[in-house]
């Protein structure tokens, strides 16, 4: 999917970055990586293939609303777990 072609063409660039500013470079492309994958949760694609594999056509509108909301918790769940852990391995 997109969050592996993400991985295969910046991976390299996240790590050499990483290194730059002093960032543990696993730490960071795994922080992006996670990101994607919640991206992913929202993408209109998805949404549209999930509430037609349910028979749910035409509630994507409503699908959406609730996704997003797990989406901002998962987001700033990731956030404050990935400073943690910067802290720990920093």
């Amino acid at each position: 999917g997109s969050v592996t072609n993400n991985n295969v063409l910046f991976a390299g660039l996240q790590s050499s970055t990483a290194q730059q500013i002093g960032v543990d470079p696993a730490l960071l492309v795994a922080a992006n990586t996670s990101g994607g994958v919640m991206g992913k949760i929202v993408s209109p694609q998805s949404i549209a293939v999930a509430v037609s594999a349910v028979n749910q056509a035409g509630q994507e509108s409503k699908v959406t609303s609730i996704t997003i909301k797990y989406s901002l918790f998962l987001l700033v769940l990731l956030c404050i777990w990935t400073y943690v852990l910067s802290l720990i391995l920093g």
